[in-house]
C-alpha cells in the first residue's frame, strides 16, 4: 500500500524530480497521454486509463486476481490521488463507489476554490 501510496504522491507532487528517480521524464510524459487507438469505453495510455466521470478526467490504473484487487487514480490539476486496495476478488464494487465520492469530493473543492477567486 505505501509503495502505490507513494508513487501516486509523486505523481502530483509539484517537485516532480522525485518521480524521476523512478521513471524517466520521458516514461512519466508517455504515461500521462492517451495512445491510440482509442475505443468508445475510453482511451489508454502507456500504463494508465484514462476515465470520465460525470464531465471529470482522471487517470489511473486498477487490477485485480483471485482474492485481490487495487485501484490508483490521479487528478493533476488539482493534485489529487486516490489508492483503493481489497482483499477480495471484486474489488471493482469496492472501489469505483469510493472513486465516484472522490471525484464529487475533489469537483465541490474546485468548485468552492473556483468560487472564492476574485
Amino acid at each position: 500500500m505505501l509503495d502505490l501510496a507513494r508513487f501516486a504522491e509523486l505523481s502530483i507532487t509539484a517537485d516532480r524530480k522525485q518521480l524521476n528517480k523512478v521513471l524517466k521524464p520521458g516514461t512519466i510524459q508517455l504515461m500521462e497521454q492517451p495512445v491510440l487507438p482509442s475505443s468508445s469505453e475510453g482511451e489508454s495510455g502507456l500504463g494508465y486509463r484514462f476515465m470520465n466521470y460525470d464531465g471529470f478526467r482522471t487517470m489511473g490504473h486498477t487490477g485485480e486476481n483471485i482474492g485481490w484487487s487495487a485501484a490508483l487514480f490521479l487528478h493533476l490539476p488539482t493534485n489529487s490521488g486516490l489508492v483503493v486496495l481489497c482483499n477480495g476478488s471484486n474489488g471493482d464494487r469496492v472501489w469505483y463507489p469510493v472513486y465516484e465520492r472522490w471525484v464529487n469530493a475533489v469537483k465541490a473543492q474546485q468548485a468552492m476554490a473556483n468560487s472564492s477567486t476574485p
